[in-house]
């Protein structure tokens, strides 16, 4: 019996969509006060953890043979 397993598990991502949910408060309460500067900065780190959060998801997978008892 084979089954097939992601090398990132799913708490990771889990995470990584939480700072991302974060990033994305941040950057609307930056616009709202009109920070420009640190609305950049946070629209660079928000942009960052998509790409993260794109590799994430095509990470490798490994298979993997149980032994049955």
């Amino acid at each position: 019996m084979s089954r097939e397993i992601g090398l990132i598990t799913q708490d990771v991502i889990d995470e990584w969509r939480q700072l991302k949910k974060h990033l994305s408060n941040a950057l609307y309460h930056f616009h709202i006060a009109d920070s420009v500067r640190a609305c950049e900065e946070v629209k660079q780190a928000y942009e960052l953890i998509e790409q993260i959060e794109q590799e994430l998801r095509a990470a490798p997978r490994a298979r993997i043979e149980l032994e049955e008892e």
